[in-house]
């Protein structure tokens, strides 16, 4: 739907790469071969914003940075979990965490407490988030894929990160049932991509764990 909202409006044609990146003031760019549109929060009524969400992630100042546009993005005080949210000031929501990984899979922290954890998924052959929602019988499972981005397409991106190891993040959306024992899919949908930096040498984090 973001997709079609960038064709029927910005003049993209169909079937054109894109990339979308996060700026810090709350803003974020796609950018494709003729140019770059940029979206803004208010934006968010315009035909297929919501409904293709964007989740972004970047390196910034030694930490990650979880940007997640139209699926907001909470704190459980029972469960001291990152939620999906409920309240409409929470929406425009940001927050740096630190991310570990490591070979059985990897944890998102704040504060060095351990907020989210994922680890590699045979069945859905990636590395999954889990977040728990506080009032929903159903937890909403998120993988992403790493890929490895050309000059091309980094120049195109326009990417401030100064790093060799830049990746593009591809993420879907699944809904599982937690009653059944083997996950079963039942909506799965794309759900945005953005750009950032992986390490696997938690000393390189800011808070060294």
């Amino acid at each position: 739907m973001l997709l079609l909202f960038l064709v029927a409006y910005c003049d993209i044609p169909l079937g054109t790469p894109i990339h979308i990146v996060p700026e810090f003031n709350g803003t974020f760019q796609i950018a494709y071969d003729e140019g770059v549109v940029r979206l803004k929060p208010e934006d968010e009524g315009a035909p297929g914003f919501v409904e293709d969400r964007v989740v972004v992630m970047r390196l910034y100042e030694g930490k990650y940075e979880i940007t997640m546009q139209g699926f907001d993005l909470c704190h459980c005080p029972e469960k001291n979990e990152i939620v999906g949210c409920t309240e409409r000031e929470a929406s425009n929501l940001k927050s740096l965490y630190d991310i570990v990984t490591s070979e059985k899979g990897y944890s998102i922290k704040q504060d060095n407490k351990c907020w989210v954890k994922g680890e590699y998924d045979k069945m859905f052959k990636g590395y999954l988030i889990r977040l728990e929602l506080c009032n929903n019988s159903n937890d909403q499972i998120w993988k992403f894929e790493d890929v490895e981005l050309n000059n091309e397409e980094e120049d195109q991106a326009r990417l401030a990160l100064e790093s060799s190891k830049k990746r593009l993040a591809y993420f879907t959306r699944h809904k599982i049932s937690r009653k059944t024992v083997r996950p079963k899919v039942t909506t799965p949908m794309y759900y945005g991509f953005g750009t950032f930096r992986h390490t696997i040498d938690s000393t390189k984090l800011s808070d060294g764990k």
